[in-house]
């Protein structure tokens, strides 16, 4: 999950492939907002890694 100062398309992109390349592996990225849904939220937080 991730906040972003610039939440545009290749902003999100690039920040993407940058940790790919960093931690070698296979990278989704969700953008943190006011409108996530809960029920989303309480299945992913177990995975999510801050870094």
């Amino acid at each position: 999950m991730v906040e972003m100062k610039k939440s545009d398309f290749d902003s999100a992109a690039g920040l993407q492939i940058f940790l790919e390349f960093l931690l070698e592996r296979h990278v989704d990225l969700v953008r943190k907002k006011s409108k996530i849904i809960f029920s989303f939220l309480n299945r992913i937080e177990k995975d999510l890694v801050n870094v």
